[in-house]
């Protein structure tokens, strides 16, 4: 039994320093036969098809803004009046201070502590208080969601109108990741 034992620790050890010098040698290997590794793990191929993708979607991007320039659709007047547009939206969205006035504060006369007010009605005022404040800020952020909303959708129209005047003009389709890719 203690043979057996010895034996096995023997063999363990062994597969530890045997997977410590595989390991060392990786590290050793040069440049090109470590990515030759690296292929063959199948570690490589998944780096090089981000890598391809990314570059498809840069020359499909390129080739759309060369499409764009020869059609003749450049930065114009009406595309800085649409660029304008957005900016005062989003400024206006950005600046609430100035697009919604300051609630006033009023002090109300503080009435003299007595029996007049039963302390459930109280409550009761304070709490119907509390569910209109909620109900407007609820509205103010509903406002804010259809502002931001109504932004996208306009540059969606206009990215829409862009590849419609690119369309007729070259007389051939965008490709499907043009239209679909960010």
């Amino acid at each position: 039994m203690a043979l057996q034992a010895l034996f096995h620790n023997r063999r363990q050890e062994e597969l530890r320093d045997f997977k410590l010098k595989d390991v060392l040698n990786k590290l050793n290997m040069e440049a090109a036969d470590f990515q030759e590794w690296l292929r063959r793990m199948g570690l490589l191929a998944i780096v090089s098809v981000n890598r391809a993708e990314i570059q498809k979607k840069q020359r499909e991007a390129e080739e759309l803004r060369k499409a764009a320039l020869k059609a003749g659709i450049q930065v114009g007047a009406e595309e800085e009046r649409h660029n304008e547009e957005i900016t005062a939206a989003l400024a206006a969205v950005v600046t609430e201070a100035d697009r919604i006035p300051p609630i006033p504060v009023i002090e109300e006369p503080t009435a003299v502590v007595g029996d007049a007010e039963d302390p459930l009605e109280v409550r009761r005022k304070q709490i119907r208080e509390n569910i209109r404040k909620e109900k407007e800020r609820r509205e103010q952020v509903n406002q804010r969601i259809r502002e931001k909303l109504a932004a996208m959708e306009a540059r969606k129209q206009r990215m829409q109108e862009i590849r419609r005047l690119l369309t007729e003009t070259q007389g051939w389709p965008l490709p499907l990741c043009a239209v679909e890719c960010p």
